[in-house]
């Protein structure tokens, strides 16, 4: 605590976003998408009520005001406090005002225009980025103890079908969940505390993803959730969550951000075992030359 006050300190070039950050691997799950929350939406979502960040989180107020207290603020007014007071700086440094200055200078083609906002997007996605909530889903996704179940919305179905081909080349047991064919549901006979449940889940949010969430997690499933800035309601059950702005020029929102988390997400599961992806990268090639399936060795195979 003593270390995130001298943080928090007005005098320090540090802010909030640092204090979150780097004390983010003593926080509970809980605390972790309190943290997330602040941090998708900086600084407007610290601005608002206790109970609006609860509810944001999928938590509950005394959750929030028990973070607060590990970042050392004893009342909720004075993280408040410390919040304006960061933007104040930021908005009076020269690099602000740099920024604020060029920003009519960017080329009007809607091409130009467009990378140029998706390259901000990712830039404000990695400054907002909590590493333990990403780790907490490596954790989830990489353990082969659990079977891994994808599944989308009606646009972000592509984006799971994309996530679930990738997790497939990587490890075992990985399914395509496909809400279109009618028959979604009978997949719940097969989730149990050894399934993780992976749901990508934008605005305008699904009741039926909600549904099928709530029933996996009440079999015992293990939920992960891709989201927006804005939060779908599957936030106050699952495990854990990463969210993505989505902001766009074009009338259908942008999945830039989603897609360099889920690419981030499987160079991660990569690293954690090289060695194993490198066999089952093999056995797939293999399997593709021969016209046969060989399976990759178990972990109980190698020494």
């Amino acid at each position: 605590t003593c270390n995130i006050r001298h943080m928090l300190n007005p005098n320090s070039s540090a802010n909030v976003v640092d204090a979150l950050k780097a004390s983010s691997d003593s926080f509970s799950g809980a605390e972790r998408r309190v943290a997330a929350a602040l941090l998708d939406d900086y600084p407007a979502a610290g601005l608002g009520t206790v109970d609006a960040i609860a509810s944001r989180a999928g938590v509950s107020s005394p959750t929030v005001l028990r973070l607060l207290a590990k970042l050392g603020f004893e009342r909720y007014s004075a993280f408040q406090e410390a919040i304006l007071s960061d933007v104040r700086r930021r908005l009076g440094s020269p690099l602000e005002q740099m920024q604020r200055a060029g920003a009519g200078q960017i080329s009007e083609h809607i091409l130009g225009a467009t990378l140029t906002s998706h390259a901000q997007a990712l830039q404000e996605a990695a400054a907002q980025t909590l590493p333990a909530e990403f780790d907490a889903m490596v954790d989830l996704v990489a353990d082969h103890r659990l079977s891994l179940a994808v599944i989308g919305g009606r646009y972000s179905h592509a984006l799971a079908a994309r996530l679930a081909h990738q997790l497939h080349q990587v490890r075992p047991g990985v399914e395509l969940l496909r809400p279109a064919s009618g028959f979604v549901m009978d997949s719940l006979v097969d989730l149990s505390k050894r399934t993780c449940l992976i749901v990508f889940d934008y605005r305008r949010y699904q009741t039926d993803l909600l549904v099928f969430a709530r029933a996996a997690k009440s079999r015992g499933a293990r939920v992960a959730l891709f989201t927006d800035q804005w939060r779908s309601p599957i936030v106050n059950i699952a495990d854990t969550v990463l969210a993505a702005n989505d902001s766009s020029m074009s009338p259908f929102a942008s999945k830039v951000v989603a897609t360099a988390q889920m690419e981030a997400l499987v160079a991660a599961i990569v690293d954690r075992d090289r060695a194993a992806a490198r066999r089952r990268f093999e056995a797939i090639e293999a399997a593709r030359d021969s016209g046969e399936a060989p399976l990759p060795p178990g972990p109980e195979q190698v020494s």
